[in-house]
């Protein structure tokens, strides 16, 4: 019987895996020396298609937007992963899903809820100890706004 994966190609799926995993978690806790590990300061960060801009990943981190300085909360999902080795098995591409809750305070300065919905292409280098992404390509679906982040349950009930 043939294997549809070999044991290298399964160890790089979960290494990458484990890489969007770091991401999440990294993204949502605002730790951009963790997401350090995840992006070269040179990877290419391209959200014009939500209507933004192209920026390193060293210019992201100071960025009002992408840098976390405008959002009091932040939890991404990120799914779906297909991943496609480079004949060289030394790069991937993965394009993903993400749903992407957050709140930012806007207007009267109280943090209102919002999610953005879409996906990334991502293009992967495997490096001797790790996997990094060094471009990526957000694909806009849609973003609604759900109205006030209450920070525990008794302040909806009010």
């Amino acid at each position: 019987m043939d294997q549809l994966y070999s044991l290298d190609e399964i160890s790089d799926q979960l290494a990458i895996f484990d890489l969007y995993a770091r991401y999440v978690h990294s993204a949502d806790a605002f730790d951009y020396a963790a997401l350090d590990d995840v992006f070269d300061p040179d990877t290419v960060m391209d959200w014009t298609d939500a209507g933004y801009r192209t920026m390193t990943w060293a210019e992201a981190k100071v960025d009002p937007l992408m840098g976390g300085k405008m959002f009091s909360h932040a939890f991404h999902i990120n799914t779906n992963f297909l991943i496609t080795f480079g004949a060289d098995r030394l790069t991937a591409e993965v394009v993903s899903k993400t749903i992407h809750p957050v709140g930012a305070a806007i207007g009267d300065g109280k943090p209102k809820a919002f999610q953005v919905q879409g996906g990334y292409v991502d293009q992967l280098v495997r490096l001797p100890d790790r996997w990094k992404i060094r471009h990526r390509r957000w694909k806009n679906a849609f973003l609604f706004s759900a109205g006030t982040v209450m920070s525990e349950m008794g302040e909806m009930l009010e």
